[in-house]
């Protein structure tokens, strides 16, 4: 009988363990989630391209919806080769950032003040953008 209380409380255990671990990657995920959200194409007003307007690419901005918010990893970053930016509706300011190679988002319009994460998997038509110019 006492095997069987030792081997429940640490069945039991185990368990919870597994299910902590499980709620802690949810909630990553959802963070994630939180963080990475699509832009409104109608909400767009303007597309800069190093600071100087260009005609609004729906191309670009789908790709960018499209992108897995499981795919990015918060950081943060100075200073970057070239900048592609959408000024939407309220002042709200999205900015890809493209340095070493990789892609990088700053946004003010998630939580509180200006947010950084990377992508990390490149979005062709983007990248395409940045290499090409």
């Amino acid at each position: 009988m006492k095997y069987f209380y030792a081997f429940s409380m640490a069945l039991m255990i185990i368990v919870g363990l597994l299910l902590g671990k499980h709620d802690q990657e949810e909630q990553a995920f959802m963070d994630d989630l939180l963080l990475h959200q699509p832009i409104d194409i109608e909400e767009v007003e303007a597309m800069y391209w190093e600071r100087k307007e260009i005609d609004i690419n729906k191309n670009i901005i789908k790709a960018f919806n499209n992108y897995p918010a499981n795919q990015i990893a918060v950081k943060n970053i100075d200073e970057s080769e070239a900048e592609l930016g959408f000024k939407l509706q309220e002042g709200i300011m999205i900015r890809l950032l493209y340095s070493d190679g990789n892609l990088f988002v700053k946004r003010n319009d998630v939580g509180e003040g200006e947010i950084c994460y990377q992508l990390k998997e490149t979005i062709e038509p983007v990248e395409d953008l940045f290499t090409n110019r």
